[in-house]
């Protein structure tokens, strides 16, 4: 069988610079061919998934479903099991889009795991801290309130009929609750502390802590390079609105660039594929010159590229840098201009 990450994305068209950048980070440091890749949404962006999906070659499966709310929003993740093709998947990974990954998903679904869910223990925090990790629910006289509060933005499960049910059993609650209108925000995060606590089905999480960060953006936490730490996967950016979160995603998201051929250790240059070919830019082209040369003619003003790792290079001219991933063939590539993180993709020009 399958395994499946998937994503949400709701509400506000922010929520899609988010998203791809979370994508573009998967890309350059992940394998995509060892999981599929769904993304829940609703009607209204669905074009705009499929945009960015396509501009970095990556094949995805949407799950339509209804949001009117920020608690439909943050709820809807747990009607994972309302998905068509689920039986298909035998680990599910879900995660947040305020994240970036630098480290190869696969190793995660590697991992051993119960049918409970592995999450990751929030920093310094319990379940008695505050309302986000169901404060409300817990009766501290049968559970020690010093317990380790859990962040609902990444978890591992199986696909099995224990979540599932504990999936159903939030969902139930969470819509009772808000009939009777309590109040209470952040109802998955509250309810998945509560009920994985109240049930037994929250796994160890020194499974995940090894290979999952949480940044504190308000707290400035700085995240933590692949240079330093290779075991690290996900950096998760929690707190902070998307502005600020998407400013210090773009920042890190530039050292994993810069850091990228460093990284890559087994460097693979494949500069031969694209020397003496001309592709579209823009309104103008592009030309690389031979690959000793490193020379890039542009309709602008001539450059240079260099190749940080198999398809991926960097090109510049006039001050200016951008990411280029090539497809497998060589034919066609996305780009990435490096100051502002705008997108697009362009083809070869066969004018040689």
């Amino acid at each position: 069988m399958k395994n499946l990450v998937y994503i949400t994305v709701f509400l506000k068209k922010e929520m899609l610079e988010l998203m791809k950048l979370f994508l573009l980070s998967m890309t350059l440091y992940s394998r995509t061919d060892t999981f599929d890749i769904l993304v829940m949404t609703s009607q209204e962006f669905v074009n705009d998934v499929q945009y960015i999906t396509r501009l970095l070659d990556l094949p995805i499966k949407i799950f339509l479903t209804k949001c009117e709310s920020v608690a439909d929003a943050v709820i809807n993740r747990l009607h994972i099991f309302k998905y068509k093709d689920i039986e298909q998947y035998s680990k599910l990974l879900y995660l947040d889009i305020d994240i970036i990954i630098q480290g190869d998903i696969t190793r995660l679904f590697e991992l051993e795991i119960e049918d409970k869910i592995y999450p990751i223990r929030e920093y310094n925090r319990t379940i008695n801290d505050n309302l986000h990790y169901g404060k409300d629910f817990f009766d501290f006289s049968k559970i020690d309130k010093n317990t380790p509060a859990i962040n609902a933005g990444v978890f591992l499960f199986n696909n099995s009929k224990e979540i599932k049910n504990l999936f159903q059993i939030i969902l139930d609650r969470s819509s009772l609750l808000r009939k009777e209108n309590t109040g209470h925000i952040s109802l998955d995060q509250q309810l998945l502390n509560y009920y994985g606590r109240e049930l037994g089905l929250i796994g160890n999480d020194s499974i995940m802590i090894t290979h999952i960060k949480l940044i504190n953006t308000d707290a400035q936490m700085i995240p933590i390079s692949p240079l330093k730490d290779k075991d690290i996967i996900i950096q998760h950016f929690i707190a902070g609105n998307s502005i600020s979160k998407t400013k210090k995603m773009k920042e890190y998201l530039q050292h994993l660039i810069d850091s990228y051929s460093m990284v890559k250790s087994k460097s693979k240059n494949t500069s031969n594929q694209v020397e003496f070919k001309q592709y579209n830019f823009d309104k103008g082209h592009i030309f690389f010159d031979s690959s000793e040369s490193k020379k890039l003619i542009t309709t602008w003003q001539n450059g240079s590229y260099e190749c940080l790792h198999d398809r991926v290079y960097i090109i510049s001219w006039c001050k200016i840098r951008h990411l280029v991933i090539f497809s497998k063939g060589f034919s066609r590539y996305t780009f990435v201009r490096l100051d502002n993180m705008i997108m697009g993709s362009e083809y070869q020009n066969n004018v040689n």
